[in-house]
């Protein structure tokens, strides 16, 4: 009788919490519906993977691909976490969290970009028997893409270059709104030339499997999952760059959204290629 009595006073309680928490926050989330979709979209995927992420990865000895793994997964709870702080908890609109937020996530973004795209890179170097010179190429532009990225980052944290706004939405909303005055289009365009080139190396190398009749599982979930994430990964970066161009200057710049969705998406493609390759080994 007092277990149960507990149990319904705990009960009333946490829904009373719950209920505080969706009231407080409901009309942050109805202002922002795709870093909120998406991101509880990257949560329910590991949830429902979780049994092969133990049974492939837990416990077992650390390899660059268990690495790759964990560092999608993380990179992508951190920045969820940031993105929350910034853009669902009401934090103040020109609050003094506001600007560093909203770049740590940027910085978190771009590393997990860093490892989808290193995942690519080593798929492409599969797809293309260990070829050495394929996989120095796409890291080098990786590696260049990331440099870029992160200087832009630095320098957007200088005077002058993002401020804080009143709240020009139609929903009440109390997140962080910041203009970036110098675009944020210039941070798209490396990543879009490592994925043009990705697809050079990978259409030579479909072609020519065709004309040879080769074919194995590896090499199909090879091809079928990097080209799912490829797609997500060129299609958000391309969006990103055109509407970072397009509304230059602009509160809360739309690239900025679409690069929530790609990023947390093109994590959850990243996770499904190696589990996938992890379950025909």
């Amino acid at each position: 009788m007092i277990s149960n009595t507990y149990g319904c006073s705990l009960l009333s309680v946490s829904c009373r919490w719950i209920t505080y928490v969706c009231l407080w926050a409901l009309p942050n989330l109805c202002a922002m519906p795709v870093p909120v979709s998406t991101s509880l979209w990257f949560l329910w995927d590991w949830v429902i993977t979780i049994d092969s992420e133990v049974e492939h990865f837990w416990g077992k000895p650390i390899t660059i691909g268990s690495t790759l793994y964990f560092a999608n997964r993380i990179l992508g709870v951190i920045g969820i976490l940031l993105h929350g702080a910034a853009w669902v908890l009401p934090i103040g609109v020109t609050g003094a969290a506001c600007k560093p937020v909203i770049f740590t996530y940027l910085v978190i973004s771009d590393l997990s970009t860093t490892v989808v795209q290193t995942v690519l890179a080593l798929r492409t170097y599969a797809v293309w028997d260990c070829n050495r010179q394929v996989y120095l190429v796409l890291m080098g532009l990786n590696i260049a893409a990331s440099l870029v990225q992160q200087g832009l980052n630095a320098r957007n944290l200088l005077p002058g270059k993002v401020t804080a706004t009143p709240n020009p939405l139609p929903v009440p909303y109390d997140g962080c709104l910041l203009v970036f005055h110098t675009g944020t289009w210039h941070r798209f365009v490396p990543i879009v030339i490592f994925e043009f080139t990705i697809a050079v190396f990978l259409s030579i190398k479909f072609i020519e499997n065709i004309r040879n009749g080769k074919t194995n599982r590896v090499l199909y979930i090879l091809f079928r999952d990097g080209f799912i994430e490829f797609i997500t990964v060129t299609v958000g970066s391309i969006l990103c760059l055109l509407t970072g161009a397009a509304s230059w200057g602009n509160t809360h710049s739309m690239s900025l959204i679409i690069l929530d969705a790609t990023t947390s998406i093109s994590a959850i493609c990243c996770a499904r290629l190696l589990l996938n390759i992890k379950d025909i080994m």
